[in-house]
């Protein structure tokens, strides 16, 4: 499972046509212009559903970072990120699995001028595993 969360996160960020298709894994591309957006996929994974002594199936949590200049934030872009992010459904051989948004931080870094927010989301089955 682990493995493909970054390419349907990734795809379903394809559709934002503001980001231009700007968009990473772990770190950003060098010279890459703003907006754009990273991904870290694995932050951390813990057991979601537990029966007959076994893990039955595991939530991800992650983070896609959404970059921007500060003389060009925009928060409708922000939005716009976090509404296509939050419920992808993805179907996988353990069931259907479904993204869902925590929540966001705005952070500022005055030296570089650049806006961060970091939205971090956790995928989990919906149907556990048979």
């Amino acid at each position: 499972m682990t493995l493909q969360i970054p390419i349907d996160i990734k795809a379903a960020l394809e559709d934002v046509t503001a980001l231009g298709g700007r968009i990473g894994l772990d770190t950003k591309r060098e010279n890459e212009t703003y907006p754009n957006v990273t991904m870290v996929p694995n932050v951390s994974v813990n057991p979601a559903l537990r029966g007959d002594q076994r893990t039955l199936a595991r939530s991800h949590q992650g983070q896609v970072d959404l970059w921007q200049a500060t003389a060009d934030e925009d928060d409708a872009l922000l939005e716009e990120v976090i509404a296509v992010l939050d419920g992808i459904s993805m179907t996988r051989s353990a069931g259907l699995l479904r993204l869902q948004i925590s929540g966001w931080q705005r952070l500022v870094d005055p030296d570089y001028e650049v806006i961060h927010h970091a939205i971090t989301y956790t995928v989990a089955a919906l149907t556990p595993v048979s």
